[in-house]
């Protein structure tokens, strides 16, 4: 079990592992549409996330990408597939921390490096397609997840 101590100074709070790690499966979607994973009350480690994209019409380039946002603020970090997928093409898509990228343009399977960012709870990862269009098809998103309870154990006693 991981637990980690947290001075704020106001009060000492231990951030401990809620669970063993978890597979969340999201909503499939069209290409010009996006999904996204609240923290949700959690801390959450997101360690990888996979999909399977199948491009319809010649429009562009399509490139898988995952944003990181605190609140409703602008994203603060992104990853980008390595390798586009061109019209009539489909694609397992994986993204990964400490991975070295791997495939190819229009490859069956790319693997493409993230990095490991933590979600507070009230952040999101937005899972989306650049270039993609309606006919596009967005199927078996899949994250692998790491979920962290902060736990105030005392309030910090004035000098």
């Amino acid at each position: 079990m991981y637990a980690e101590t947290i001075d704020t100074g106001a009060t000492i709070s231990v951030l401990r592992a809620f669970g063993p790690p978890d597979v969340v499966d999201l909503d499939p979607f069209a290409g010009n549409a996006s999904v996204e994973l609240q923290a949700e009350g959690f801390w959450t480690e997101v360690k990888a996330v996979s999909l399977e994209l199948v491009t319809a019409v010649a429009v562009a380039d399509r490139f898988p990408r995952l944003t990181w946002r605190a609140l409703e603020a602008a994203p603060f970090a992104q990853a980008l597939a390595p390798f586009a997928l061109q019209a009539s093409k489909t694609g397992q898509v994986t993204f990964a921390a400490d991975v070295q990228q791997a495939g190819a343009l229009n490859a069956a399977t790319i693997i493409a490096p993230m990095p490991e960012l933590t979600l507070l709870p009230g952040w999101s990862l937005t899972v989306d397609v650049v270039n993609g269009a309606a006919g596009d098809a967005i199927s078996g998103v899949r994250c692998y997840l790491q979920r962290y309870q902060l736990i105030e154990i005392a309030d910090r006693l004035e000098d």
